[in-house]
């Protein structure tokens, strides 16, 4: 599993990447393409954190580079 879709999953709870989209304001193709191993630019990783902190999501910025032993 990539950092991207443990992120949607196990972080926000999202099903589809779809709803993740259009809960950050990207397309859909541009969460596949995270999800599929491009690179994470800092202003979707600055997007995803304070998303997260307006949900009051607890956040670790090491999701975006590892995956949790307990996801894999």
């Amino acid at each position: 599993m990539m950092p991207m879709k443990f992120i949607r999953e196990h972080i926000f709870k999202i099903s589809t990447q779809a709803e993740f989209a259009d809960l950050l304001g990207y397309r859909q193709a541009t969460i596949s393409r995270f999800e599929n191993g491009m690179a994470i630019s800092s202003g979707a990783q600055r997007r995803i954190r304070e998303k997260a902190r307006e949900m009051k999501i607890p956040w670790d910025n090491n999701w975006f580079f590892n995956i949790p032993d307990m996801a894999a």
